[in-house]
């Protein structure tokens, strides 16, 4: 018996949807406008930088050192940022494939420490966003998906297995906000277990309503 409450609709984890659609049930929504794309920090003007196509600029690619940080492959964002590439005609940019860690790391250290320019795969939401100023850069071709659902699926059993945990997933809902939070406050102290414990007991009236029988 598995839960899995972070599916990206209907883009990003499309492929393991349709490969795995009919061996699952469908919890429903936990929370809606999640979105992944391509970001910059604020020391990069808009004026100069605000769509992706803009990255074919020969100075904007000059500055960037012809690299888009980006994450392990495989992922999802890693795939469309592959088509992105293909789409938008990228010649010239290398994707800088990395973990997680790693991505932030780049940020950090391009935006936040040298000011320097850089390009990088985020997705919301993410703690970032809650720490470092940034944007999304525009993307006219809709290559990387627009707003997208996360909902949870579980095998076919479990409703039958676990009555009671099915239904407080089907009544389980977030915000961006509350997730960010939540993911800023487990990183700040490298403890995600006291962060979701500290959200909890700040937030007793939404656990209330994902209670409900």
């Amino acid at each position: 018996m598995w839960t899995m409450l972070g599916a990206w609709l209907p883009v990003t984890h499309a492929a393991y949807y349709a490969r795995f659609k009919d061996q699952m049930d469908d919890m429903g929504v936990i929370y809606t406008g999640a979105k992944i794309g391509w970001t910059v920090p604020d020391c990069v003007p808009e004026s100069e930088v605000s769509s992706i196509a803009d990255l074919n600029k020969l100075d904007v690619k000059t500055k960037l050192n012809g690299t888009i940080q980006c994450i392990e492959p495989g992922a999802g964002e890693m795939v469309a940022s592959e088509k992105a590439m293909k789409e938008y005609d990228l010649a010239g940019y290398n994707l800088i494939r990395a973990s997680e860690a790693g991505m932030l790391t780049a940020v950090s250290r391009a935006a936040y420490q040298s000011k320097s320019w850089i390009v990088a795969t985020v997705w919301s939401p993410h703690w970032l966003w809650q720490k470092y100023k940034m944007r999304y850069l525009k993307d006219p071709k809709g290559v990387l998906g627009g707003d997208e659902q996360i909902r949870g699926f579980a095998s076919k059993q479990f409703a039958q297995e676990y009555p009671c945990a099915n239904t407080f997933i089907k009544h389980y809902k977030l915000t961006q906000a509350d997730v960010e939070q939540i993911e800023l406050d487990g990183n700040a102290n490298n403890d995600l277990n006291a962060a979701a414990k500290k959200f909890v007991y700040s937030h007793l009236e939404k656990v209330q309503a994902w209670l409900q029988q």
